[in-house]
């Protein structure tokens, strides 16, 4: 919140954190890589108990936790920017080199970028220092080159209309980035289409 004491990520300690997302391991990990960029562990805050993400937000919502993971620009921000009487802010992120290679080891492919504010963005009130992840589509390896290769097309084709939707899309999506290494295997299909685009560097 805007009158919160909460100023950075170090100041996480002893407050009350979502914990938990057994339904969406992703979120667990994400805030755990925050709570590693402050120096902490999710033994020196208070564990407040949820299954779901959105839980997360509700338990913000009604005072029973102090902080809250969302994405710049979404509507649960909105939701929550009119619910919570003094209005909320994003925190910053210590980009030091410590701090950031603690987020990353508990975090990996999580960076941190600034985000500058804007209409449509609350919470924002300077430019902040937040950490960011690349969005992953995945396909089963039995998916056929040519259905991916089509859907890779269309979102690499259209580009500028997926940013003019808004939300993620806008404020960090960049058809040249859809190539970039994730640690991971990348489908034929997908391939096949950067290649022709030569956005495939390896």
């Amino acid at each position: 919140a805007n009158d919160s004491e909460i100023k950075t990520t170090a100041d996480l300690k002893g407050k009350r954190i979502p914990f938990g997302h057994d339904a969406g391991l992703l979120f667990h990990f994400l805030y755990v890589g925050i709570l590693a960029n402050g120096g902490l562990t999710y033994d020196d805050v208070e564990k407040v108990p949820v299954v779901l993400f959105r839980e997360g937000w509700n338990k913000f919502k009604q005072g029973k936790a102090d902080v809250a993971l969302t994405g710049v620009g979404s509507g649960i921000m909105k939701e929550m920017n009119a619910t919570v009487p003094s209005g909320v802010r994003y925190l910053p992120f210590d980009d030091s080199p410590a701090a950031s290679k603690a987020m990353l080891q508990q975090s990996p492919r999580t960076f941190l970028i600034d985000v500058e504010p804007g209409p449509g963005i609350d919470g924002l009130m300077t430019t902040t220092k937040l950490a960011v992840y690349d969005y992953t589509i995945y396909a089963s390896k039995t998916t056929p080159d040519d259905v991916v290769y089509k859907v890779v097309k269309a979102l690499y084709e259209h580009g500028d209309e997926l940013k003019a939707v808004g939300g993620v899309f806008q404020k960090g999506f960049t058809v040249e980035n859809m190539s970039k290494d994730q640690g991971i295997a990348y489908h034929p299909g997908a391939i096949k289409l950067y290649k022709e685009k030569g956005s495939w560097k390896r």
